[in-house]
């Protein structure tokens, strides 16, 4: 059978498949062609391929916000070896090292899927609120979680009896420029409240005077260490 290539009209009709990156300590957003949105976590990637009659993506990596924009075309997003459907609806989807998918759906409805189930036996209906996690292809297991859902977007996030390691690791995760702590035993320490993650300088100033610590400030990082008595 000779190659049967596309109709002209057809295939310029729909647009090449585009591929969305997040560099390190970035969260990117992006407004797809539809109007649906896209926001990924740091080092996240997804492609994506829209079609007449489908808008499919892709999870290369990471984890991402799908918020998607109603209309008759199916939301595919494809990673881990599963399929999630939708077709107005916000979830979250993050896949890790080796076939580890988590699903968190925030509003609406949708369905999961291993890819190339024939049997609707095999597909898990989500409502929100729900999450569930596939582990290396096995049965999907919920994941229950509370209310309100932590919100990964949010650059203000509450810190409850955290350690100062745990805090610096999510500031540095959204920055370039990272907080370093000179003495590693001041990571223990416990702390709670409120703070603007995304700000290093205004953090790590905020942290000092919660802790009595100095801040030592160079090029690329900021150094929180013990005042000298």
């Amino acid at each position: 059978m000779g190659h049967e290539t596309q109709p002209a009209a057809i295939a310029s009709s729909i647009p090449p498949v585009s591929a969305y990156l997040a560099n390190a300590g970035e969260i990117r957003r992006v407004q797809l062609t539809d109007g649906s949105r896209l926001t990924l976590d740091e080092g996240a990637l997804v492609l994506v391929d829209y079609q007449v009659h489908r808008r499919g993506l892709r999870l290369e990596r990471g984890r991402a916000r799908f918020e998607v924009a109603h209309e008759p075309r199916p939301f595919i997003v494809e990673a881990g070896g599963s399929e999630i459907i939708a077709r107005g609806t916000v979830f979250d989807v993050a896949l890790e090292k080796g076939r580890s998918l988590h699903v968190h759906l925030l509003h609406g409805a949708i369905d999961v899927r291993p890819l190339g189930a024939s049997s609707d036996r095999d597909v898990v209906h989500m409502t929100a609120g729900e999450g569930l996690r596939y582990q290396d292809g096995s049965p999907a297991i919920p994941e229950p979680r509370p209310e309100p859902a932590p919100n990964w977007l949010s650059s203000r996030i509450e810190f409850r009896s955290a350690s100062l390691a745990s805090v610096v690791a999510a500031a540095n995760s959204r920055s370039a420029r990272k907080i370093i702590l000179g003495d590693p035993s001041l990571g223990e320490t416990r702390i709670s409240g409120l703070f603007e993650i995304d700000d290093p300088e205004s953090l790590a100033s905020a942290l000092a005077v919660l802790l009595d610590l100095k801040v030592a400030s160079g090029p690329d990082t900021i150094v929180l260490v013990k005042k000298e008595k």
